[in-house]
C-alpha cells in the first residue's frame, strides 16, 4: 500500500502498490497527482516517458557528433607508428645470423638492391664494388655445377656486440645426389664440381640502433685493398 500526503491540501492519500509515474488524484481537493520516481507524490500528471527518452537520445547524438573522432583516430595512428618506429630503433638488437642469411640469399639470387640495402652507412659503393668483383667467380662455378640445386649458407664467425663488430662467411654450393652422379658420363667432373664451392667472408658492424649492417669498406678490402681505396 502506497501512502502519502497531497502536496496541495495535505490530505492523506492511500493507493495500492503502484509503480513510479502512476497517475493518482487527491480524494479531498481532487488535484491531479502522480507517484514520482523517488516514491513521493507529485502535483500534476506523470511526465511523458517517451518524450524524455527521445530527448536523451538527442543529447547523446549531439555529444557523439561533437566528439573529435577523426582527430582521435589520427592521433592514435600517429602514436602507433611512432611506437613501432621506436621499437625498431630501440628494441632488442637483431641477431647477426638472421640478417646474414638474408645477405647470403641476395648474393645467390643476384639481388644487388637487397644487398646494398644491408650496407652500413657510407659503404654502399664499396659493397657494390665487392659484389661486382666476386659475382663472376660464382657464375663460373655454377657452370660446373650443371644446374644442380644449391645450398646457400651463412656462417657467423664473430658476433661481438660490445665492439659492434662481426664477420660472416657466405657459402654457396651444389647439393649433390648420389644416384644422379652415377649416371653422369664423367663422374670425376662431378666430383670436382662438388668440392668447389663459393666461399666469401664479409665484415659487419652493429649500428647504434641495434641493426647489423655489412661494412662494405672492410669487406672489399679483404679481396683487394686497392679496390677499397677507390
Amino acid at each position: 500500500m502506497n501512502r502519502g500526503n497531497c502536496p496541495l491540501c495535505g490530505s492523506l492519500v492511500r493507493a495500492k502498490d503502484l509503480k513510479p509515474y502512476s497517475r493518482l488524484a487527491c480524494g479531498k481537493c481532487h488535484a491531479d497527482l502522480h507517484l514520482g520516481k523517488d516514491g513521493d507524490l507529485k502535483i500534476g500528471g506523470p511526465p511523458d516517458v517517451d518524450a524524455q527518452f527521445q530527448e536523451l537520445k538527442r543529447e547523446i547524438r549531439q555529444k557523439v557528433e561533437g566528439f573529435p573522432a577523426r582527430k582521435v583516430v589520427t592521433v592514435s595512428a600517429t602514436l602507433l607508428v611512432l611506437g613501432l618506429g621506436l621499437y625498431q630503433l630501440f628494441g632488442p638488437a637483431e641477431r647477426l645470423d638472421s640478417v646474414a642469411e638474408k645477405a647470403a640469399r641476395a648474393i645467390a639470387d643476384n639481388d644487388s638492391r637487397t644487398l646494398e640495402s644491408l650496407a652500413a652507412p657510407g659503404t654502399a659503393d664499396d659493397l657494390r664494388r665487392w659484389y661486382e668483383a666476386v659475382r663472376p667467380r660464382l657464375a663460373q662455378l655454377r657452370q660446373g655445377w650443371g644446374g644442380k640445386t644449391e645450398a646457400v649458407e651463412a656462417h657467423v664467425a664473430q658476433e661481438d656486440r660490445d665492439q659492434h663488430k662481426g664477420s660472416v662467411g657466405v657459402s654457396i654450393r651444389p647439393v649433390m645426389s648420389g644416384a644422379r652422379d652415377v649416371s653422369l658420363a664423367d663422374p670425376s667432373v662431378a666430383t670436382a664440381g662438388a668440392e668447389t664451392t663459393f666461399d666469401e667472408a664479409t665484415d659487419w658492424t652493429l649500428t647504434r640502433w641495434g641493426r647489423w649492417k655489412i661494412d662494405g669498406r672492410a669487406t672489399v678490402a679483404r679481396i683487394s685493398p686497392t679496390t677499397a681505396a677507390r
